[in-house]
């Protein structure tokens, strides 16, 4: 398939799952606050510092269409109360399509392993997150933590379950 061909195919998808999700039945407004006063000393400067902590708000809407068929759509973004700032849809953004084939989703959201180190880092979402242990500051540029990214201008499938396993 041409890249001229996948993206007609993205963007009917877009305009059928959005137009469908428009009229959507069931919509959740969603959010987390979650700040911390922290003492930081790396042994030549210290400082208290307010952290954001991965607060986020977002919208999901989803609605029921024929064949036992689901569009939704998602909409997150990182909300700065440290820095009073935040960017639209940067965090999971997405549409998509649901039924017995699985899940179809276009858009931005985790890769694998992300969903996966979120599940077993125990200071997760916090300034002990393993993300900031792991990254690489070279100056202008972090390097290193490219496993941890989410996944830009994407497409997923998640297959449905067989047996407990998807």
């Amino acid at each position: 398939m041409t890249s001229f061909t996948t993206g007609k195919v993205a963007a009917a998808l877009l305009l059928t799952v959005t137009s469908a999700v428009t009229q959507a039945a069931d919509v959740t407004i969603y959010g987390r606050a979650h700040l911390s006063l922290d003492q930081l000393d790396n042994g030549v400067d210290s400082g208290t510092n307010v952290s954001s902590n991965s607060s986020r708000l977002g919208f999901r809407a989803s609605t029921k269409l024929e064949d036992g068929l689901e569009a939704f759509v998602q909409l997150e973004q990182t909300i700065r109360f440290d820095e009073g700032s935040g960017q639209f849809a940067d965090r999971d953004s997405y549409v998509g399509l649901r039924g017995e084939f699985g899940t179809l989703k276009a858009g931005q959201f985790d890769t694998p392993l992300k969903a996966i180190r979120s599940k077993v880092d125990q200071f997760g979402d916090r300034i002990g997150d393993i993300r900031n242990l792991t990254r690489i500051n070279t100056g202008s540029s972090n390097i290193g933590n490219v496993f941890d990214e989410r996944f830009k201008n994407g497409i997923a499938y998640e297959s449905p379950q067989f047996n407990n396993i998807s």
